[in-house]
């Protein structure tokens, strides 16, 4: 039996993880329980709540809810899984049953509730469990309700019906989030370069880093997407940046002068950090800033949509060129896209692989016409034929990029075409 000390979460007094654990190892081996359901919930506003309220505004809403959890089931007394997640074991066996509680439970928070005298908004995210489908060991089943609440395609009211899916999902990440930082860490990851080439000039005028990773057996935008679920993309695109500054500084040495833009994701961007430290390793290197360009897409802006205007501003007070890539699939119409600082407009490669039809056409031609007006350049990504090479000459666009003019070269290949392009200038 574990003392209080150990067994109570001091934030909320409510019994913690380890009791939660001791409890349902005593279910669990008690030959007259063959079944039961669990209701795991989680306030996913607390710290915005936090942030623009009184710290006792937040504590008294959070023990709302674990009031209202105790009256709607049956005075079950909930269990803390963290300051802000919360779990009911329930005697009741049918999923169809704790499931009506649950949609009963949620939909008193479809309008905010009064907390001395202040108007709070408590945003829930849920989700129900079984036993023994969904976890018949005590790990197992507690592994699988912090998962829970991370499950995709829920239905009504923010509730979902555990999937076992998404629990081989979590397992499979795991195990591709080992071999990352492994990779990391021993230099199993690589970046290439693809030459943008301004087709007016006849120069290439820069290239972009892509990461590369040999052992890869999946695509690398899928490994991206699993990094940066698990906040691991800052360390990735640190790592990006420290290579692609020591690839400029030996090409500087060689008398190789371009520029390189680097990816970056929402995450990169929620604040300072990634700025700072390019700034920093940049004052380190001989390289300029000028050198460096970022790329970040659509949602990069719609995520940090109130902080991003300004921090783009300082990138470019540090003397980064910003790139906005993949253009046209994101979130922002074409006359809302220029009122954030960028210098280029990257139109993404499934228009240019459409532009012999004539919606696609016509969304290029429009934002090449557009980008004029702002003196922003477009970027036209993914070009492969020649066709899309002359439509695109014929509409104006200046600079491409694609395997039409090179596929993504190693940096042994990429020098030789720079010192190549260099010679040919002189």
């Amino acid at each position: 039996m574990l003392n209080d000390e150990v067994s109570i979460n001091e934030y909320n007094g409510l019994k913690n993880v380890n009791k939660l654990y001791e409890d349902l190892d005593i279910l669990m081996n008690d030959e007259d329980i063959n079944e039961f359901t669990a209701f795991v919930f989680e306030v996913t506003n607390l710290s915005r709540i936090n942030k623009f309220n009184d710290y006792s505004i937040s504590r008294k809403s959070i023990q709302y809810t674990i009031d209202i959890a105790k009256e709607i089931f049956d005075k079950c007394e909930p269990y803390s899984l963290c300051n802000n997640e919360f779990v009911l074991i329930l005697e009741e066996s049918n999923i169809d049953a704790t499931y009506k509680k649950s949609i009963q439970f949620l939909e008193i928070f479809n309008n905010p509730i009064l907390i001395n005298n202040v108007p709070i908004n408590l945003e829930l995210k849920s989700s129900i469990l079984k036993y023994p489908i969904h976890g018949d060991k005590t790990e197992i089943f507690c592994n699988n309700l912090s998962r829970s609440l991370l499950q995709e395609g829920r239905e009504i009211d923010n509730l979902s019906i555990f999937s076992n899916s998404l629990a081989d999902v979590f397992q499979k990440e795991h195990s591709i989030m080992c071999e990352i930082f492994h990779a990391l860490n021993n230099n199993e990851l690589r970046v290439e370069y693809q030459p943008i080439y301004n087709m007016i000039d006849d120069v290439i005028i820069g290239v972009e880093a892509l990461l590369r990773w040999d052992s890869l057996k999946m695509n690398i935008g899928e490994i991206i997407d699993i990094v940066e679920r698990h906040d691991l993309i800052n360390y990735v695109t640190k790592w990006v940046a420290k290579e692609v500054i020591k690839q400029l500084s030996e090409w500087k040495k060689k008398g190789i002068t371009t520029k390189v833009f680097i990816k970056v994701s929402s995450e990169d961007l929620k604040n300072d950090y990634f700025l700072n430290y390019l700034v920093k390793s940049v004052e380190k290197s001989d390289i300029e800033s000028s050198m460096l360009g970022i790329e970040l897409t659509e949602r990069c802006i719609y995520n940090n949509i109130r902080s991003i205007e300004v921090l783009l501003n300082k990138f470019i007070k540090h003397g980064f060129e910003i790139s906005l890539d993949n253009y046209g699939t994101g979130y922002n119409l074409l006359r809302n896209v220029f009122k954030y600082p960028c210098h280029n407009i990257k139109i993404d490669k499934f228009f240019i692989s459409n532009i012999e039809n004539d919606a696609a056409y016509s969304f290029i031609e429009g934002v090449i016409n557009s980008a004029k007006e702002f003196d922003i350049n477009v970027f036209a990504e993914g070009v492969e034929t020649e066709t899309q090479f002359m439509i695109l000459q014929s509409l104006g666009c200046q600079v491409i990029q694609g395997y039409y003019f090179s596929k993504p070269l190693k940096p042994e290949d990429i020098s030789k075409q720079l010192m190549l392009a260099k010679e040919q200038l002189l």
